[in-house]
């Protein structure tokens, strides 16, 4: 096995130090990146789960409303055809 020249060498040396920075720097591009894509994917998961958790108090507080109309309205019935003091069969 022969020896490269030490000039040829460290000219090696270089070229692979170079690139191995440039890979460097452009994962952590990537990954900052990434890192970005997770946090606004996230923020987007969160604003529409806050959305839908407002949507569902909403509807669950109108059919809760409407129920108890309609069970005023059953008793009110109930009552106008029992008034007080009258015998219940």
């Amino acid at each position: 096995m022969s020896q490269k020249p030490k000039n040829e060498l460290k000219a090696e040396i270089d070229r692979d130090r170079t690139l191995l920075r440039t890979l460097r720097d452009e994962l952590r591009v990537k990954l900052h990146l990434m890192g970005m894509d997770a946090r606004n994917a996230f923020a987007r998961l969160e604003k529409e789960g806050d959305r839908l958790a407002h949507d569902v108090s909403e509807a669950t507080h109108r059919v809760l409303t409407q129920l108890t109309e309609e069970a005023k309205e059953l008793q009110r019935s109930i009552s106008d055809k029992n008034p007080p003091g009258a015998a219940a069969h």
